[in-house]
């Protein structure tokens, strides 16, 4: 969704029921204004892909999709 607003891109992915996994700040913001999302899985530091698809599966096994709407869970999980 290059070239795509944040709050597109959210909107998208709440259509789609997906969470948004980014290390973007600006997601953050939108969820403190209450921007509506399936969910956001932020990044706190830079993983490798298989320590990322790891964490992803953590949050999968734990959180049902419902609660992860207007939610950030916080990549590594701790």
């Amino acid at each position: 969704m290059r070239g795509q607003s944040d709050e597109q891109i959210l909107v998208y992915a709440k259509e789609d029921g997906r969470v948004v996994v980014t290390s973007d700040e600006d997601f953050l913001t939108l969820n403190a204004k209450d921007v509506e999302h399936a969910g956001i899985a932020f990044l706190t530091k830079c993983l490798g892909i298989a320590a990322l698809k790891e964490e992803i599966e953590k949050v999968s096994l734990i959180f049902e999709s419902e609660h992860l709407k207007n939610r950030v869970v916080f990549i590594p999980l701790k």
